[in-house]
């Protein structure tokens, strides 16, 4: 079957860019948004070009992440948030009064 639509030039084109940043063709998008479409009665999805971070963000977390990992890095267990939240005001209370330790 053969589908024609009618829409701005620039707004194809622009749309294109991103399809092939994606590695797909128009034709190839369409499909993908039919089916899914069909599939689950609604527009469903989000494609974009750009990643979900900036390259500092993601830098971020993987710094975050990795210092995760070494068990002086964590936090002692807690029964319930109001626990925690009350140890976070603690500290935020120390540091701002700096009597903070200086070491975890």
């Amino acid at each position: 079957m053969k589908l024609q639509v009618r829409m701005d030039r620039s707004l194809k084109e622009e749309a294109e860019e991103v399809f092939a940043e994606m590695g797909l063709d128009t034709t190839t998008a369409v499909r993908i948004f039919f089916t899914k479409v069909a599939k689950t009665r609604s527009i469903p999805f989000r494609l974009k070009a750009e990643p979900e971070f900036t390259p500092e963000q993601e830098a971020s977390i993987l710094k975050a992440w990795e210092e995760s990992k070494d068990p002086a890095n964590l936090s002692k267990p807690y029964t319930d948030v109001a626990e925690m939240f009350r140890d976070i005001h603690r500290q935020i209370a120390e540091e701002e009064a700096g009597t903070a330790p200086t070491t975890p």
